[in-house]
């Protein structure tokens, strides 16, 4: 079991769910706070790794293969908007 895995089934899926969410809006605010100066690199890189520890997670919850599937289809989507120019 990885430490991902060991997360969820210690803390539960529930529970890992509403901390990515605490995670993700702590992200936010670091970054509205670097684009005014009021936030180092450093916090805001705290910020990214907490979240992608709770992406992990998520990861385990949800199903890796099906979320692999999904940012491949999504990684070439973003190739051809690059590719044409578009991006919205």
């Amino acid at each position: 079991m990885n430490i991902y895995q060991l997360a969820v089934a210690t803390f539960g899926s529930e529970r890992q769910k509403k901390q990515a969410i605490e995670e993700l809006s702590e992200l936010s605010l670091a970054l509205i706070h670097s684009m005014s100066g009021k936030a180092t690199q450093e916090a805001v890189i705290d910020e990214i790794v907490d979240v992608i520890i709770m992406m992990r997670q998520l990861t385990e919850i949800y199903g890796e293969e099906a979320i692999n599937k999904r940012i491949e289809y999504k990684l070439d989507r973003l190739k051809a908007r690059i590719k044409s120019g578009y991006y919205d």
